[in-house]
């Protein structure tokens, strides 16, 4: 297939304040059948109802590589209907996600843990100004594998306390226990030392 020009639907913003539900209507319509490599919904004012509604377009989309979600309003749970409807999809080809500076919290990161632990060709996931704090990067640490290698996972500024370890319902690892299990998979690391300011999964460290 022949790449396309990024989508930039920066421009979107002022439409979707002034009749979200239409628009996001449309784009999940448009997001069914377009054969764009990148999907930019960055600056748009996004949150969770307009995100749950974008959703629906990735339950058959099987282009978009890209999907670019940073500064807007999504949260815990327009974070986890996002994740839940591209997992649905066995075709799905997104490898790369930003989700910078939004407020998933350790609930969001959870779902993208998910999606991470299934996603065997990951390339980049941003999920850095979060505050996923230490739950959530239990999450991201634990759904990593030696597939993951080669990818990038930013998951700096996210409100962590290394005072405290990082644990799920019983289930807890300390920093060092997690910075180990990375370097064991062969996941090279970049400013690793907690409460991390840089990335996991950097391929140039």
């Amino acid at each position: 297939m022949q790449n396309e020009m990024p989508i930039d639907l920066t421009w979107f913003g002022k439409a979707i304040e002034t009749s979200p539900s239409a628009v996001v209507d449309w784009l999940s319509v448009l997001f069914c059948k377009m054969i764009q490599d990148q999907i930019n919904l960055s600056f748009n004012g996004v949150g969770d109802n307009e995100i749950k509604n974008i959703a629906k377009g990735f339950k058959k989309n099987i282009y978009c590589s890209t999907l670019i979600l940073s500064n807007n309003f999504i949260h815990a749970d327009g974070c986890q209907k996002l994740m839940e409807e591209i997992l649905s999809n066995s075709a799905s080809s997104v490898e790369a996600l930003d989700l910078r500076n939004n407020c998933i919290g350790p609930g969001g990161a959870k779902a993208v843990a998910r999606w991470i632990k299934q996603h065997k060709d990951l390339k980049e996931v941003y999920l850095s100004w979060n505050s996923i704090g230490n739950e959530g990067l239990y999450y991201i640490v634990q759904a990593l594998g030696s597939k993951h290698r080669d990818a990038l996972i930013d998951v700096s500024y996210g409100g962590y306390d290394r005072n405290e370890k990082c644990q799920d319902e019983g289930d807890e690892t300390d920093w060092d226990e997690m910075d180990e299990k990375l370097k064991k998979m062969g996941i090279k690391t970049k400013d690793f030392g907690f409460p991390p300011r840089g990335l996991i999964g950097y391929p140039e460290a």
